[in-house]
């Protein structure tokens, strides 16, 4: 017996998809990747975060031990505007590690144009950490910015800045102290 060709194209219709099925799929997948998308920017940008608090860490273990070295007395740097500037800056303090220097979230590519993603406390330039000092911070060491982020490169973290304080620690919210002298 022959089957019959009404039955023939129905069985072939039912092996394929119909252009309503397909594009309902791709609808779908679109709606899936909106969704996702600003998930994955929020954990990339969150990424970028975490690895710019490393550098930042490691510029202050560094610091610590530049003081060490230096009988408790912070350098005296500078926060130059262009790479042409001849004063001593944390990156040519530290010139054997380029990678530090940069905020892997610095999409204006500041440490290109300056040298690094990073701005010194130049209060802190020459003082001993034994009396340190700072408007920004006053006297108590966990409030004195050391190093932090030039720019808020990362918005919807803290202040969108990250900081190293002069007793080491990295945060992301800006804390000045309440007692001033």
């Amino acid at each position: 017996m022959k089957a019959s060709p009404s039955r023939s194209v129905r069985e072939r219709g039912r092996a394929a998809f119909t252009l309503i099925e397909l594009l309902v799929v791709i609808g779908i997948i679109l709606i899936l990747a909106a969704i996702l998308t600003p998930v994955v920017n929020r954990g990339v940008g969150r990424a970028r975060a975490a690895l710019c608090m490393s550098h930042l860490r490691q510029i202050g273990l560094r610091m610590q031990g530049h003081i060490h070295d230096h009988d408790g007395f912070f350098p005296s740097l500078h926060n130059r505007p262009d790479r042409s500037d001849p004063r001593p800056a944390i990156d040519t303090r530290w010139p054997d590690d380029h990678a530090i220097h940069g905020c892997p979230a610095d999409r204006r590519d500041l440490v290109g144009t300056t040298g690094t993603s990073y701005f010194w406390n130049i209060t802190l330039n020459g003082q001993n950490v034994d009396g340190v000092f700072s408007v920004l911070g006053g006297s108590v060491p966990s409030r004195i910015p050391l190093v932090a982020d030039k720019e808020s490169f990362h918005p919807g973290v803290g202040d969108g800045v990250n900081i190293v304080y002069v007793d080491g620690h990295v945060g992301r919210d800006l804390r000045f102290s309440d007692s001033l002298p």
